[in-house]
């Protein structure tokens, strides 16, 4: 079984997965290699260099996903799937320009119809300003300088749109704002097994 963790940059979704993997052994929590990407922070100092984290990012997920763990349980930090979300957000905000976001969709509508499809899907987010606090405390400068919160706020409203697009009975949105929903979400993974 598959399931995406999925949502936007610092609400969490590293710790939730570690947290349920660590507590539930079937279940393989696979995180995200975001600092591996050599493009990384350059990413939001021009569109070309966008453009080319983001096709490593697809890269990255593909290869990911084509290449899955056997074991019965596997959590995604984040997916391929995701990637079409971020880069809206990223031309909205004028972080990739239309040729070079025409560049990456043509890539991932190439290599999306090849991936196994996901199970489950958890969209877990926290409240605007507690994400800003955990981007700020995890200390990645390039973050902290190019994550605002109005790219925060174009971000959430492309999710809104994804949520809309994936099946009601293989999705569970989660509020980590007061309460990191561990234990819903570990029941939600071990009932859809």
């Amino acid at each position: 079984m598959i399931v995406a963790l999925f949502g936007p940059p610092g609400v969490g979704k590293t710790t939730i997965g570690r947290a349920i993997s660590k507590r539930n052994k079937n279940i393989v929590f696979k995180e995200e290699e975001l600092l591996n990407n050599p493009y990384i922070k350059d990413s939001y100092s021009s569109s070309s260099m966008m453009l080319k984290s983001s096709l490593w990012f697809l890269d990255y997920f593909y290869n990911l996903e084509m290449n899955r763990i056997q074991s019965s349980i596997v959590i995604y930090d984040q997916g391929i799937e995701e990637l079409i979300v971020y880069n809206n957000a990223l031309l909205r905000c004028g972080y990739l320009n239309k040729e070079d976001y025409l560049i990456f969709k043509k890539e991932y509508e190439s290599k999306i119809t090849d991936v196994p499809p996901i199970n489950l899907y958890i969209y877990y987010t926290v409240d605007l300003p507690l994400e800003k606090e955990r981007i700020i405390k995890r200390n990645r400068g390039f973050e902290d300088i190019y994550i605002t919160s109005n790219f925060l706020t174009v971000l959430r409203e492309e999710y809104d749109k994804y949520l809309l697009t994936l099946p009601k009975n293989e999705l569970l949105c989660i509020d980590g704002t007061f309460s990191d929903g561990i234990d819903r979400i570990e029941n939600r993974i071990l009932k859809k097994r």
